[in-house]
C-alpha cells in the first residue's frame, strides 16, 4: 500500500478520539456531561486535528459500525471500554 498521508491523520483522530475517552470517560445521550465524560461523535471533535480529518474520521466510524455513530454510542454500546475498542479497531481498518 502506498503511504496515505490523509488516511495517518484519519488513524490518528481516531485513535486520539480513544485517548480521550480513556482519560476523561465516555457517556451516552448527550455529548459531554458534568464530569467531563465524552460520547464517541465529541470525543473525535475533541481531538486537535483539522476538521476535515475529524469528520473523515467520523463518517470512517460510522462505515466500521454499519450504523450511525451517536445510535450506536446510544443504543448498543454498552462500555468505556466498548467505545474505545471501536474506534481503535476502525482506525486499523483497510480502506
Amino acid at each position: 500500500m502506498l503511504y496515505n498521508h490523509r488516511y495517518d491523520l484519519i488513524n490518528k483522530t481516531l485513535l486520539d478520539a480513544a485517548d480521550i475517552l480513556e482519560r476523561e470517560g465516555w457517556c451516552q445521550f448527550i455529548q459531554q456531561n458534568r464530569q467531563g465524560q465524552r460520547c464517541l461523535t465529541e470525543a473525535i471533535m475533541a481531538t486537535s486535528l483539522p476538521i476535515r480529518f475529524r469528520h473523515a474520521a467520523i463518517q470512517r466510524l460510522q462505515d466500521y459500525l454499519n450504523e450511525y455513530v451517536m445510535e450506536w454510542n446510544d443504543y448498543r454500546c454498552r462500555t468505556k471500554q466498548q467505545a474505545i475498542a471501536a474506534l481503535k479497531s476502525a482506525a486499523s481498518t483497510e480502506i
